[in-house]
């Protein structure tokens, strides 16, 4: 009896520790960000690259865009578990390398190479005992062949008649299809762009009744809210511009001004009055979090409204 209960309670404390496990990592999704960071820069050539970390870091994805390159990779505790573009074929050509690399041990190794010219002298044994059977068993027919062949010697042999095939008189060829006409595809066009159109009113009459303004009005309000959490937490960069004539320069240089979104914190913006030709160039940073718990509150706001699934039911018509 006692055996009994220390394997119960050896067993609820496992059961108790899977659930605890499952309870953390489903908090951990729901409440612990995943940081990304953008870095990107525009000189003589552009370079982009993604980078986005959860936990740690213990999950990362990381992705660059540049001129000569463009690929990413996605790890897990350090280790590459998944390959996107150049990073991809690069994994691809290491491996051929190796492959390479061992053929080439294989033939300077002098043991393994008599290894392999007797397994060769083995299999042209093997091949000339098959041919030499094929030739014994050919050889035998051939002979069973003739003795019939005397056996009805008497009978007289028929030739086989040959079927001949002949043209039916009268017969023309099938007329050929006739391309379609140039307008065809201009025609296919309009009418594409006409069903867009009448979709796209038929969403708009949707949208604009009396019932539905709650439901958009609502959908706004969340999406504001999500872009107000997933937004960019930290700007930093340095733009350099010229319009190609200082008026115009000065004049696009006051008209920004009037953002101080564009020239605050760690954020700097140099006119060039002097170029006489018109360039962008610069570098710049930013950063900011996601959370899930937000992604699904929103979504349940949203889905909690009969407006809404009402609309996307009549959509789908």
């Amino acid at each position: 009896m006692s055996i009994l209960l220390t394997i119960l309670k050896v067993l609820g404390i496992l059961l108790l520790v899977l659930l605890g496990v499952a309870l953390a990592l489903i908090l951990a999704v729901l409440f612990v960000p995943i940081r990304y960071r953008l870095e990107g820069a525009y000189e003589d050539t552009y370079h982009l690259r993604v980078r986005a970390g959860w936990i740690l870091s213990i999950l990362c994805f990381q992705y660059e865009l540049d001129k000569e390159t463009q690929g990413g990779r996605l790890r897990l505790f350090g280790i590459p578990i998944m390959r996107f573009g150049d990073e991809a074929d690069d994994a691809d050509g290491k491996e051929k390398k190796a492959a390479a690399e061992k053929e080439e041990d294989l033939k300077e190794d002098p043991k393994k190479e008599d290894l392999t010219e007797e397994t060769a002298l083995a299999s042209q044994g093997k091949q000339i005992h098959s041919i030499t059977d094929t030739e014994q068993n050919k050889a035998s027919d051939e002979a069973d062949i003739a003795q019939k062949q005397e056996r009805r010697s008497g009978q007289p042999k028929e030739k086989p008649q040959k079927l001949q095939w002949k043209k039916k008189s009268g017969s023309r060829k099938k007329p050929k299809k006739k391309s379609g006409s140039k307008t065809s595809w201009i025609k296919k066009g309009k009418t594409a762009i006409q069903n867009v159109i009448a979709k796209c009113s038929r969403f708009r009459k949707l949208i604009f009744t009396e019932e539905n303004k709650a439901s958009v009005s609502l959908v706004l309000r969340e999406i504001r809210y999500l872009l107000r959490h997933y937004g960019f937490r930290k700007v930093s960069g340095e733009v350099r511009f010229s319009a190609g004539d200082p008026a115009l320069t000065g004049e696009c240089l006051g008209f920004i001004s009037m953002f101080p979104f564009f020239y605050r914190d760690k954020r700097t913006l140099i006119p060039d009055f002097l170029s006489e030709e018109f360039y962008i160039k610069g570098h710049g940073k930013v950063a900011g979090k996601v959370r899930m718990i937000h992604l699904i509150r929103s979504i349940l706001h949203i889905w909690q409204d009969k407006n809404i699934r009402g609309l996307i039911h009549q959509v789908r018509k």
